[in-house]
């Protein structure tokens, strides 16, 4: 063979390989700006947004057309992301699971409109609404169950008793509305579900999904968290550029499948085939279902099916395409799939990485991927700005206190300005959020971009984000807080601190709180966590949830313990942070007692700190304006300067001493 041969067959095996390594098929142009679109914005996104590294696949009729990864899944070794690296895809697992129980229902096994209690005998609530539960309501966000069981639900290792502990908690909780009512983004009815999964099924969630899913569909780099021994993994890193733990979501059904994006294209084939599915499962599958009362009698912007975020995607619907959505989102990644039945086209985005807008990169591949084969035309439309209109007298009298998942608010109006001026509480005062101005298309055009609608409903008033070029679709995003009539002052609550006691050692969700009375709410207190949340006083030592559009939520109950007051909401436990005793001058060895709860200690000035920490042992470090600023999961680097006023947690089992050295 001649030198000119061997270039020539070198030449071609280094194009073969990019082409197998990237998953472009060769001499389809159709695919090219698709390409193009998906590049430029992931790489965008990670050059913004702290994203460490990524992967997209295009699929179209059953065949991966283009699979390319970005990054490095391990910068220490230099390692690149590859097309079998596993990410968390979040919330994506609900697919999986709607899926799941749906195979479970063509078996004859389960009925979607039977109640829970029909499978899951140990599931039971502080409120007899919960026997109206239904299958389906777990899986469309119609249950009413409060929201979210976040202790031990993302970390550094998985929890094995997560359902179990899931299951507990919600025993002593009340639903937030009437089951089947409205739709309320909910992580908890799901891992109910997986609980029904198991008890029909006879094996464990994971294995149900290997043995009926991975394996039928082909996904051989799918499994609930991270396959055991795997280390081809997605690493996250920090804004510092330390890696974090590795991390597991223990709510599998909710949030916990590790995949790859060719792996998620395999699985959307369950849409338009019947390899997994019946068809009048797949009908289910794909159809709009959701609470009537979802928009407050407005068409809802989110269109929920059995998992799906939306069955009917805004931008691709105005276009004729009808395309189902669902995003993902952990403590350390982000993801979206999107796919297109019809067309057999299905697009799958995963970031590793927090926050990072997945879905409309993922949008904007799937509209050039359309564009490219010709199912729809480029569309751009100009429309002219509204002009500004006087606002109504009935729009005036809806001013007053207003409360979402994550603020309390106060809306005003400004007569000069046209202004309707938004006011969000710091825990100390409300303080001006954001400004929108009342125009002619009889919404509030806010300074960043959204719109908003006031309207009365019922016995309470709502804010409505207005979704849409025509503005046709709504979300609720807060409601009126009705007038309180009970003579509770919420004294106990008062301009509290409190730090969190039943913390592990693996556990990410780690937060001190603060709660206290607003003068202007009487028969409320707030609860500023992860989240500034408002609740209503039951008694002079507990608050419920005072609302139903808001995800989520939970309930707070005061006890003594010890001489003095611990709260509890669901299954966390903290106690009053002006009971922690300040570490001496010399130093200290802190010991957990026999309970194992974690201990706390309080600096009185600036030091260096140092600890020899056990070996199953946990150190924590919360600035004096409640920031985390050292955690021993993440960083070993020690000894590091803590400021005054500053909240150390020792954090182990019990028995397990920490020796900690202060200097000055």
């Amino acid at each position: 063979m001649n030198q000119l041969t061997i270039g020539m067959a070198i030449f071609f095996l280094l194009i073969n390989a990019l082409i197998a390594n990237s998953a472009v098929s060769p001499g389809r142009t159709e695919y090219m700006q698709a390409i193009k679109e998906a590049r430029m914005d992931i790489w965008k996104e990670l050059s913004t947004n702290n994203g460490s590294s990524a992967t997209v696949a295009i699929m179209d009729d059953g065949q991966i057309v283009y699979s390319e990864q970005f990054g490095m899944r391990s910068r220490e070794k230099s390692l690149p992301v590859d097309r079998e690296t596993q990410f968390n895809i979040g919330s994506i697992s609900k697919i999986f699971t709607a899926a799941a129980m749906l195979h479970l229902v063509d078996q004859g096994k389960v009925e979607l409109d039977a109640p829970v209690t029909k499978y899951l005998a140990n599931f039971r609530m502080a409120d007899k609404r919960y026997q109206d539960i239904t299958v389906r309501m777990l899986l469309n966000h119609t249950s009413g169950l409060p929201g979210s069981n976040m202790r031990n639900a993302f970390g550094s290792r998985e929890n094995p008793n997560y359902i179990d502990e899931t299951l507990a908690y919600l025993a002593g909780n009340r639903l937030k509305h009437e089951p089947g009512l409205v739709s309320v983004y909910c992580n908890d009815g799901l891992t109910v579900a997986e609980a029904v999964i198991e008890q029909v099924s006879g094996m464990s969630y994971a294995k149900y999904l290997r043995q009926q899913i991975y394996e039928p569909l082909r996904m051989g780099q799918s499994s609930c968290s991270f396959k055991a021994g795997n280390e081809n993994i997605a690493q996250v890193y920090e804004q510092t550029g330390l890696p974090m733990p590795p991390e597991y979501v223990s709510a599998l059904a909710t949030g916990g499948i590790s995949a790859t994006a060719e792996d998620l294209c395999r699985f959307s084939t369950v849409l338009y085939s019947n390899k997994l599915l019946s068809t009048a499962s797949i009908e289910e599958f794909s159809k709009a279902q959701y609470g009537l009362e979802t928009a407050v009698g407005e068409r809802t912007f989110l269109n929920f099916g059995l998992g799906w975020d939306s069955v009917q995607m805004r931008k691709f619907a105005e276009q004729g395409i009808t395309a189902l959505g669902k995003s993902g989102g952990t403590t350390a990644f982000s993801s979206h799939i999107l796919v297109v039945p019809e067309e057999k086209l299905t697009v799958a985005l995963l970031f590793a990485g927090a926050g990072i807008d997945a879905t409309s990169v993922t949008e904007k591949v799937m509209q050039a991927l359309l564009e490219g084969k010709k199912k729809v035309t480029e569309k751009k439309m100009i429309f002219l700005p509204p002009g500004r209109a006087v606002i109504p007298s009935s729009i005036l009298a809806l001013a007053g206190i207003y409360a979402s998942s994550n603020a309390i608010m106060k809306l005003n109006f400004d007569l000069d300005s046209n202004m309707l001026e938004t006011s969000s509480w710091d825990g100390e005062q409300f303080v001006p959020a954001d400004s929108s101005q009342y125009k002619e298309d009889a919404y509030f055009h806010s300074e960043n971009g959204n719109k908003y609608w006031l309207k009365p409903y019922g016995e309470l008033n709502y804010l409505l984000l207005a979704v849409g070029e025509n503005y046709v679709s709504h979300i609720v995003t807060a409601e009126s807080i009705a007038k309180s009539d009970s003579s509770w002052t919420g004294s106990a609550f008062a301009r509290k601190l409190w730090v969190f006691r039943n913390a592990t050692n693996y556990d990410f969700i780690e937060d001190l709180a603060e709660t206290g009375q607003i003068p202007e709410l009487p028969g409320y207190i707030f609860f500023d966590g992860n989240n500034m949340m408002l609740l209503k006083l039951e008694s002079e030592s507990s608050a419920g949830m005072s609302m139903q559009y808001a995800r989520d939520l939970f309930a707070i109950q005061l006890e003594e313990a010890g001489g003095e007051q611990w709260l509890k909401t669901g299954n966390f436990i903290y106690s009053e942070a002006d009971k922690v005793s300040s570490l001496p001058i010399a130093g200290e060895t802190v010991s957990l007692g026999t309970a194992g709860l974690n201990e706390w200690r309080k600096t009185d000035k600036q030091a260096i700190f140092s600890c020899a920490i056990p070996s199953d042992g946990r150190v924590m470090i919360f600035s004096q304006d409640k920031q985390p600023i050292f955690d021993s999961l993440e960083s070993t680097a020690m000894p590091i300067v803590v400021g005054g006023g500053s909240f150390i947690s020792f954090i182990g089992t019990a028995g397990d001493d920490f020796v900690v050295t202060l200097t000055y």
